[in-house]
């Protein structure tokens, strides 16, 4: 009798174990690396930047008093900020991959999203804003960003990384005697990275 009770628990238990119900687990969407910028690439396109900046100031009207520029780079006023949204040419209600697969990324034109970054400098200098673009969904040809499931709809997002790099403008009359003074502040925005990842809608 013991031994009958004992094999009806444990099909009891073994039937109870396969009716566990199993919840549905939400599926992390795949991010795609675009790109992204070492501190050397960024440390070149700033200092590019501002050379232009200076040059563009030295290069005023003949019938203003042409100064002499220097610049003093604000590393500790750094900011990075990362904006985002979706890409262009795509549907409201998204789209569905039944057999898998995923969108082409074209990082080209597309909408702009704003951003902006307090940068704790004296006003009315502190806040600064930027904008960029957010891309395009290609037809054609691009980064293959891959959709997580087959049944949901989905759209390109695109997130992209921006750091905002101050620095201090002075100028002087010509002449090693003049005084350096104060002139402005100037902003260099550089990408750090760009990602792409399908949305669910």
């Amino acid at each position: 009798m013991k031994k009958r009770a004992l094999t009806l628990l444990l099909a009891l238990a073994m039937c109870l174990s396969l009716c566990t119900p199993v919840m549905a687990e939400e599926v992390t969407p795949e991010r795609t690396i675009v790109y992204t910028t070492t501190a050397e690439e960024r440390d070149a396109i700033f200092e590019a930047e501002v050379e232009k900046a200076l040059a563009a100031l030295s290069n005023g009207s003949a019938r203003e008093v042409r100064y002499q520029y220097k610049s003093e780079n604000l590393t500790d006023k750094y900011k990075i900020k990362t904006v985002g949204g979706f890409a262009g040419n795509q549907v409201q209600n998204g789209y569905r991959f039944p057999t898998g697969g995923g969108f082409y990324f074209s990082d080209v034109g597309g909408p702009t999203v704003q951003g902006s970054v307090n940068l704790g400098l004296p006003k009315p200098f502190d806040t600064v804003s930027f904008t960029v673009t957010l891309g395009t969904r290609s037809t054609v040809s691009g980064l293959v960003v891959n959709v997580p499931n087959t049944t949901d709809y989905f759209k390109l997002y695109v997130e992209k990384e921006v750091e905002a790099r101050p620095y201090k403008v002075y100028k002087r009359l010509p002449g090693n005697g003049n005084a350096w003074e104060f002139d402005r502040y100037g902003v260099v925005y550089v990408t750090v990275g760009v990602v792409a990842y399908a949305k669910k809608v």
